[in-house]
Protein backbone atom coordinates (compact mmCIF):
# COMPACT_ATOMS: atom_id res chain seq x y z
CA UNK A 1 0.00 0.00 0.00
CA UNK A 2 0.82 3.66 -0.77
CA UNK A 3 0.78 4.99 2.56
CA UNK A 4 3.40 1.97 3.95
CA UNK A 5 6.46 3.35 1.46
CA UNK A 6 5.60 6.79 2.18
CA UNK A 7 7.51 8.80 5.10
CA UNK A 8 8.11 11.90 6.29
CA UNK A 9 11.60 12.43 4.52
CA UNK A 10 10.61 11.52 1.18
CA UNK A 11 11.02 13.49 -2.03
CA UNK A 12 8.58 14.66 -4.26
CA UNK A 13 10.26 12.80 -7.09
CA UNK A 14 10.19 9.60 -5.28
CA UNK A 15 6.70 10.11 -4.69
CA UNK A 16 6.69 10.24 -8.37
CA UNK A 17 8.67 6.79 -8.40
CA UNK A 18 6.00 5.05 -6.44
CA UNK A 19 3.18 6.39 -7.36
CA UNK A 20 4.20 5.56 -11.71
CA UNK A 21 5.39 2.13 -10.60
CA UNK A 22 1.98 1.03 -8.54
CA UNK A 23 0.24 2.32 -11.65
CA UNK A 24 2.10 0.59 -14.45
CA UNK A 25 3.21 4.38 -15.63
CA UNK A 26 6.33 3.04 -17.36
CA UNK A 27 7.79 3.24 -20.58
CA UNK A 28 10.47 1.27 -22.17
CA UNK A 29 13.15 -0.10 -20.01
CA UNK A 30 11.13 0.61 -17.25
CA UNK A 31 11.50 4.48 -16.61
CA UNK A 32 8.41 6.24 -15.35
CA UNK A 33 6.68 7.65 -17.26
CA UNK A 34 6.25 11.53 -15.65
CA UNK A 35 3.86 13.41 -17.33
CA UNK A 36 0.92 10.65 -17.40
CA UNK A 37 1.36 10.50 -13.45
CA UNK A 38 1.59 14.09 -12.82
CA UNK A 39 -1.29 14.68 -15.39
CA UNK A 40 -3.49 11.36 -13.46
CA UNK A 41 -2.74 13.32 -10.01
CA UNK A 42 -4.08 16.36 -11.03
CA UNK A 43 -6.88 14.48 -12.57
CA UNK A 44 -8.01 13.06 -9.47
CA UNK A 45 -6.83 16.14 -6.94
CA UNK A 46 -9.05 18.42 -9.03
CA UNK A 47 -11.91 15.83 -8.99
CA UNK A 48 -11.80 15.34 -5.30
CA UNK A 49 -10.73 11.50 -5.95
CA UNK A 50 -7.66 11.40 -3.26
CA UNK A 51 -9.14 12.95 -0.58
CA UNK A 52 -9.58 16.49 0.82
CA UNK A 53 -6.63 18.32 0.46
CA UNK A 54 -5.80 21.91 0.98
CA UNK A 55 -3.13 24.20 -0.82
CA UNK A 56 -2.84 26.68 1.98
CA UNK A 57 0.02 27.30 4.18
CA UNK A 58 -0.49 27.08 7.99
CA UNK A 59 1.17 30.49 9.74
CA UNK A 60 4.54 30.13 11.41
CA UNK A 61 4.17 29.54 15.51
CA UNK A 62 5.28 32.87 15.94
CA UNK A 63 3.44 34.81 13.66
CA UNK A 64 0.20 32.68 15.23
CA UNK A 65 0.82 33.80 18.68
CA UNK A 66 1.22 37.40 17.76
CA UNK A 67 -2.12 37.44 15.75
Amino acid sequence: MLEEQISEDITVGEIFDIIGKNRGFLLRGGEINYDRAAAVILDEFRSAKIGRITLDTLPHDSEAHNA
